[in-house]
C-alpha cells in the first residue's frame, strides 16, 4: 500500500515537478535527465525507497502531492527515525527530539483541510462556553499556497473570562497543552509518540482582539501575489530549518509583520 500511494505523487504540475527535482532529485537515484512525467513507477518507487533508506528524516515525504502518500511515508520513515526515543512519552521528550519526529512538512493546499476545521470548530462550539469568535487561521486557510498540514484554529474568548476556566475542557477533548501564559495558551492536536496522526491541530485560546493572524490571513487571500511571496519564502526555509520549527518561525516574522500591519491599515476594526 505504501508503494502505491507514494507512487500517486508523480501526479504533480509541471512547476512542482521542476520544483521537486531542484530541491530533492538530485539526492535520489533518479536517471539523469529524465523528467518526473516520463518517470516509470518502479523507477520512481525505487528511487524512492533508496532515498528513504539512505536519509531517515521526512525530505523526501515533504514534496509529495497527495495527503494519503505524504501520511504513508510519515509513519514509514518515523518508524525508523524513533528508534532512539521509542518508549518515551511527548512530554518526556528534549525539544530537539521533538523536532526530529516532527519535521516541518510542506504539501499543496488539501480540500480536506477545510472539512478538518468544520469538524473541530463544531466540537469546540459545543464543548466551550462563551467563546466570541473561532476562526481558521495560518497557510492552511489559504488555498493558493503550500502549507504545513496542521490546521491552525484561534478561539477568542470575552476578556473578563478567565483563559484557564477553558484548558481542562479543551484538553479532556483531544488537545494536549503546550504553552501558557496570563494572556494565551496553546494547545496541539494529533501529535504521538510515533508522529503525526491523519488529523493535526494546532489551537490558539486568546482574548478577544488578539487575532492579527486574522488581518494577515485576508491579506493574503486578497493580494494572492503577496501569498506567492510568501510561499517562496517559506519553501526556501523549509530544508534549512526542517528540524527546527523555532527557526523557522523566526526566519518569517519580518514578512508577516510587514502585511500584518499593512492589512489592520486597509480593514480597519474588521476583528
Amino acid at each position: 500500500m505504501f508503494l502505491t500511494e507514494i507512487s500517486q505523487a508523480r501526479n504533480c504540475t509541471l512547476e512542482r515537478q521542476n520544483y521537486f527535482w531542484k530541491n530533492v532529485g538530485a539526492i535520489i537515484d533518479r536517471p539523469q535527465n529524465v523528467k518526473l512525467d516520463t518517470f516509470t513507477k518502479t523507477q520512481f518507487v525505487g528511487a524512492t525507497m533508496n532515498y528513504t533508506q539512505k536519509n531517515r528524516g521526512m525530505g523526501f515525504a515533504l514534496c509529495l502531492c497527495n495527503t494519503k502518500a505524504k501520511l504513508a511515508a510519515n509513519r514509514t520513515i518515523n518508524k525508523n527515525l524513533t528508534e532512539h526515543i521509542m518508549g518515551k512519552k511527548l512530554l518526556e521528550m528534549s525539544l530537539e527530539e521533538l523536532w526530529q519526529l516532527f519535521p516541518i512538512i510542506l504539501t499543496e493546499h488539501q480540500e480536506c483541510w477545510k472539512e478538518w476545521y468544520l469538524e473541530e470548530e463544531t466540537l469546540l462550539k459545543k464543548v466551550l462556553p462563551k467563546v466570541q469568535r473561532i476562526s481558521n487561521i495560518g497557510s492552511t486557510a489559504i488555498s493558493s499556497i503550500w502549507a504545513k498540514p496542521v490546521v491552525d484554529i484561534l478561539v477568542e474568548v470575552p476578556k473578563e473570562s478567565n483563559l484557564f476556566d477553558y484548558k481542562d475542557l479543551i484538553t479532556n477533548n483531544g488537545y494536549i497543552c503546550m504553552s501558557q501564559s496570563e494572556d494565551r495558551i496553546s494547545f496541539n492536536k494529533g501529535y504521538t509518540e510515533n508522529g503525526f496522526s491523519e488529523k493535526v491541530f494546532h489551537l490558539h485560546l486568546r482574548y478577544a482582539g488578539d487575532n492579527d493572524e486574522l488581518y494577515f490571513r485576508d491579506y493574503l487571500i486578497e493580494f494572492p501575489d503577496i501569498a506567492k511571496e510568501y510561499e517562496k519564502l517559506k519553501l526556501s526555509l523549509w530544508k534549512e530549518y526542517e528540524h527546527n520549527r523555532d527557526a523557522y518561525t523566526n526566519a518569517k516574522t519580518e514578512f508577516v509583520k510587514k502585511y500584518t500591519e499593512k492589512a489592520k491599515s486597509i480593514y480597519g476594526n474588521r476583528y
